[in-house]
């Protein structure tokens, strides 16, 4: 076995910043999909419900903006 770097490094700002979408990917995901409770998406991920509500408002908010309205 040799050594691999990555396992004893501290998470570059790539990793972090892959680690923050798929978590707010996942948040979305429940929300809409498993129609779960905030409280029950943080105790599923282990997350603070706080950053559960987050997530979800900067969520909805970017669906409503990137929409286009049609008349």
């Amino acid at each position: 076995m040799g050594f691999n770097p990555l396992a004893t490094a501290p998470p570059s700002k790539w990793q972090a910043l892959l680690v923050k979408q798929s978590r707010f990917a996942r948040v979305l995901e429940l929300w809409h999909s498993s129609e779960l409770s905030t409280f029950c998406i943080a105790a599923r991920l282990g997350i603070p419900e706080a950053d559960v509500c987050r997530l979800i408002e900067e969520g909805d908010s970017q669906c409503w903006r990137d929409r286009a309205v049609f008349s």
